[in-house]
């Protein structure tokens, strides 16, 4: 989130500018409720899908082939 935030700061800042000005926000709080609105979307999507049995059971694969000497 960190750097996504400084990102539309900095790369970005006459764009977000505009565009918080359209609703009233400053580029700093744009930055934030943007970057805030997809990567809240994008954690809840993994975690969803991380919970998922099919993906549980290979997970649970993955980790008994990596404990497994060779």
């Amino acid at each position: 989130f960190v750097f996504s935030f400084l990102s539309g700061i900095i790369f970005f800042a006459a764009s977000s500018a505009e565009a918080g000005a359209e609703y009233g926000m400053s580029m700093y709080l744009y930055s934030a409720v943007y970057n805030i609105a997809y990567l809240g979307v994008e954690a809840v999507m993994t975690v969803i899908l991380l919970l998922l049995p099919p993906i549980q059971k290979a997970l649970g694969q993955v980790k008994i082939l990596s404990t497994v000497e060779k």
